[in-house]
């Protein structure tokens, strides 16, 4: 048995990669490198719903979201992962263009810190969804129409940025650790290799194995297990749950080595689906499974438990704008984490809006399991106090 092949068939390869190797470069942050890992791998998979492989780090500046991102994507086969710091809408928009031999399938795609304005274009809309073509209006007041071959693994960094509903959809949040504890345990690392002087790096033969595996097409037998055990409330799940079932299948592909086939198909196996639970919790933190951006995390904390707070009440905590606050009032109505009432304050000519947190029940992600036999009774989960 070749190297390579004895480094993939090793069962516990995803920890190999992202405990031990990413450990010598990344300070904890286990679930957020293990999900970054997990994404990037969607690039091998055939039959996906290729915006499952979008992600966006959104913290704010100094975190080491970057950090995080580029060093796991570092220990990706070269050539692999196309990198970029800067990038603005034009230069997006003829990006490879006149590169008839380019794809983007099979790639991962990192750029840092994106602008509102580059989420805004309509080349990176149709490159984040699975459009293949998008129209622009060129320098010289053309419209032009711009043919994207392939689709990649979309992976984004943003500090300030508060997405449209559409790109929300799109681009599941990835949050980091910001605590002073991460802090200090940064320093402590960093002290660590100034006192040795030796830079880390990975082990090349496992980087080297990585550029063995290939692009699968997977099936999910057990699939029907999974779908009552999601909250299907919210239209977002109409999105968001054949991603989760998507990184079923990137987890099937990295570990394509150690999985049955079934003719031309990959088998997915139970340690695919614990797997892509990580991810899944990372990306939603809440029962209901929905993404929220940092500063939606961030309101919704201010909330006493029975407590009603008007934007004004709200306004005493956060350094933000009154129309960032509205917006995210806005959201985190229509997603069910708040609700509104009208009330008629003295001095005040006109009704104002108040708003309660929903205190969600049930624990969600963490009950999520398989029935692998018929002894083992498949439990169902609660949501607002109801089974489902």
């Amino acid at each position: 048995m070749s190297d390579n092949l004895s480094i993939l068939s090793n069962p516990d390869l995803f920890n190999i990669i992202t405990e031990q190797q990413l450990n010598k470069k990344i300070v904890k942050e286990f679930e957020a490198r293990k999900t970054v890992f997990l994404v990037a791998h969607g690039r091998l998979v055939r039959n996906a719903v290729m915006t499952s492989y979008n992600l966006m780090a959104n913290s704010a500046s100094g975190t080491g979201k970057d950090w995080v991102i580029k060093h796991t994507l570092e220990i990706l086969p070269e050539g692999s992962v196309i990198y970029q710091n800067k990038m603005t809408p034009a230069a997006f928009t003829y990006w490879h263009k006149d590169d008839p031999s380019w794809t983007w399938d099979g790639k991962a795609l990192y750029l840092e810190d994106v602008s509102n304005k580059l989420l805004r274009s309509e080349v990176f809309k149709t490159m984040s969804s699975s459009g293949t073509n998008a129209v622009v209006v060129n320098k010289k007041q053309e419209t032009e129409e711009i043919y994207i071959r392939g689709k990649s693994v979309m992976i984004i960094t943003t500090n300030d940025v508060l997405p449209s509903d559409d790109m929300y959809r799109r681009f599941p949040i990835l949050f980091l650790n910001d605590s002073v504890n991460q802090t200090k345990a940064i320093m402590k690392r960093q002290s660590e290799m100034a006192m040795t002087g030796i830079k880390p790096g990975y082990n090349e033969k496992l980087r080297e194995a990585l550029n063995f595996l290939e692009p699968v097409s997977v099936k999910i037998p057990f699939a029907d297990e999974i779908d009552d055990q999601f909250p299907s409330d919210h239209v977002i799940m109409r999105t968001h749950y054949p991603r989760f079932l998507d990184y079923i299948k990137a987890s099937a592909a990295l570990h394509q080595k150690q999985r049955e086939t079934e003719g031309e198909l990959l088998v997915a196996s139970e340690k695919d689906f614990d797997i892509a639970k990580i991810a899944l919790k990372v990306i939603t933190q809440n029962p209901l499974m929905i993404p929220l951006t940092k500063k939606m995390d961030r309101l919704l904390k201010i909330f006493k438990e029975g407590e009603w707070y008007s934007a004004k009440d709200l306004m005493r905590y956060l350094p933000w704008t009154p129309k960032t606050i509205y917006k995210l009032l806005d959201i985190l109505t229509a997603h069910g984490f708040l609700i509104r009432i009208m009330r008629n304050i003295e001095g005040v000519d006109r009704e104002v809006q108040f708003y309660q947190k929903i205190e969600l029940g049930g624990e969600g992600i963490d009950k999520m399991r398989l029935s692998t036999d018929e002894e083992k009774p498949k439990e169902k989960l609660t949501y607002f106090g109801h089974t489902i």
